[in-house]
């Protein structure tokens, strides 16, 4: 496996398309306005929290079925965190699940909001004992607002579509090849709502999020924040046909 993902890479090799806007630890172009210091005080207040209480649910379910590395890393889930508190999305979807930590962050977030449904994809691995520990972290308390599908992406993102679910907010952070993120992100544009946000992790691992990127309409807010990569969708879309790989 990681030696096709390695000649994803290399066939598709990063390149700078679009100029990203550097942020902080609360984009200010993704949030659409500036935040209030007192707000984000307050709201890292509850981080330090929850990275106590998420490390003592893993310890809780150690040995943990998936490499930790699969996990967003520290500042990238704080800054979801703190995203999803500020939105305050009534609906998320996320690819990508291994452990649960970026499923935990939503969670929590919505729990504080007092709203939020999340749909998070995961692909049906073989070994059935890592299968059933998908999103372990997730407690109990927090399964009423979290819908765990497993089987293929991009058919889950379609059926997503003919039922007519729209997102505030979307994240990627499944398989990092160049085919996968493609598809997902432009699955994704159709999918998030006039104003939503698309979050993409590991945007260097090749060119996609960046060809994604230099294709969007007029008036799209984009912005770099260390590995990941955020799409504001205007509020109002011009007229403009996207084309889907």
């Amino acid at each position: 496996m990681e030696r096709w993902r390695a000649h994803e890479s290399r066939f598709h090799p990063a390149r700078k398309s679009r100029t990203f806007t550097a942020a902080g630890a609360v984009p200010e172009q993704a949030f659409g306005r500036p935040p209030s210091p007192i707000v984000v005080s307050s709201i890292d207040a509850e981080l330090s929290i929850l990275e106590r209480e998420l490390a003592e649910r893993a310890t809780e379910e150690r040995p943990l079925p998936f490499p930790e590395a699969f996990a967003l890393e520290p500042e990238a889930r704080r800054m979801l965190y703190r995203l999803t508190r500020l939105v305050a999305p009534a609906t998320v979807i996320e690819t990508g699940v291994a452990n649960g930590v970026s499923s935990w962050f939503f969670l929590r977030a919505f729990a504080a909001n007092g709203r939020g449904t999340l749909y998070s994809i995961d692909y049906p691995i073989l070994d059935r004992r890592m299968r059933d520990r998908i999103g372990c972290l997730v407690p109990p308390k927090d399964r009423e607002e979290w819908k765990l599908l497993l089987g293929d992406s991009g058919r889950i993102l379609r059926s997503f579509r003919g039922q007519g679910l729209a997102a505030d907010m979307f994240l990627h952070d499944s398989e990092h090849s160049y085919a996968l993120m493609r598809k997902e992100l432009a699955g994704a544009w159709s999918l998030v709502r006039d104003g939503g946000l698309i979050l993409c992790d590991d945007i260097d691992a090749n060119s996609a999020f960046e060809e994604f990127a230099a294709a969007l309409p007029d008036g799209t807010s984009i912005v770099r924040s260390g590995r990941m990569g955020i799409v504001r969708k205007p509020a109002r879309i011009p007229n403009a046909v996207m084309s889907t790989p």
